[in-house]
């Protein structure tokens, strides 16, 4: 009787909540199966995959928890199998990495998105991509701006916050004269019918199109806002290699602090910057709670005149 009441008693102890995991999918999307795209293939996207990993170590997410994907492996369905295990995984108070690096261009969007206003999807080129399907009007192996949004809304959704990272860009494939190689496939190349300018990977309407709105916070950095342009010098894009440098180095303690760090100018050219977006406050990987408006105006400097 008295090892009943004893083991009701425990019963009766308040529960700690789980540890809050942090997961991530990383892919580098640096070859193609296609042969009629060999010539694109981007080693260093896999470089990119590989050193984001590390980063993430560094700041204490567990290797046992990410998924990479690179070269023949980062396939359209492996993509979204990895981000199916993903979602199924996360709870409210995980935190969830998406990071992508490759090629990106830009297709017809369907008749009516409204989230799409220029008429066109952002897409990014998995392994298994090829040319235009005129038949149905896609492009095979392309994961879909509206899709990535999709799949971070319902994560966070479910209370998880998001981080997601893209290394890639729509526009920019027609320069020349640079040492570096535009992260980048013209429409034209993959035979998609032109009928828009090219953009930044992510803008108002890019790869985080679904995502903005939902419980879990979030956070976006991308390679190339519009008008930029996402670099890959063979040793890997210049913007994860200034990312991944700025957390080893300078161990921010907020995104926005982070976002400051990074120097993401490539090589032999000039950028008009990377792109961020979301809770940019809130400490990096979702390590606690996002400071409020009062604790933001405390840690204000002092103002440089007199207020009485």
């Amino acid at each position: 009787m008295r090892l009943f009441l004893a083991l009701l008693g425990l019963a009766a102890l308040p529960m700690e909540p789980a540890a809050a995991m942090v997961r991530a999918v990383l892919v580098g999307a640096s070859t193609f199966s296609d042969p009629k795209l060999g010539a694109y293939a981007l080693p260093g996207a896999a470089t990119d995959a590989r050193r984001m990993a590390d980063a993430l170590a560094t700041l204490g997410a567990d290797r046992d928890a990410m998924t990479l994907l690179t070269g023949e492996a980062a396939t359209l369905p492996a993509i979204r199998a990895a981000l199916d295990r993903l979602a199924t995984a996360s709870r409210a108070g995980d935190r969830a990495v998406i990071f992508l690096s490759g090629h990106g261009t830009q297709a017809p969007a369907s008749r009516g998105d409204p989230l799409e206003p220029d008429g066109r999807d952002e897409l990014f080129l998995a392994a298994d991509a090829g040319p235009w399907d005129a038949r149905s009007k896609t492009v095979p192996g392309a994961l879909i701006d509206d899709e990535i949004g999709r799949r971070i809304g319902e994560l966070r959704a479910r209370g998880t916050d998001v981080w997601v990272i893209i290394d890639s860009c729509t526009g920019g494939s027609l320069l020349r004269g640079s040492a570096g190689t535009p992260k980048t496939l013209a429409p034209e190349r993959l035979g998609i019918p032109a009928t828009a300018p090219l953009r930044g990977a992510v803008d108002g309407s890019g790869f985080v199109d679904g995502g903005l709105a939902g419980g879990g916070r979030l956070v976006a950095f991308a390679a190339a806002g519009p008008g930029a342009i996402a670099w890959d010098d063979g040793d890997g894009g210049a913007f994860t290699r200034a990312l991944a440098g700025a957390i080893a180095q300078h161990a921010p303690a907020s995104f926005a602090a982070l976002a400051a760090a990074v120097d993401a100018r490539p090589p032999g050219g000039t950028s008009a910057g990377f792109w961020t977006a979301g809770e940019l406050s809130a400490p990096v990987l979702f390590d606690g709670r996002s400071p409020d408006m009062i604790d933001l105006a405390r840690a204000l400097p002092p103002l440089p005149f007199a207020t009485t």
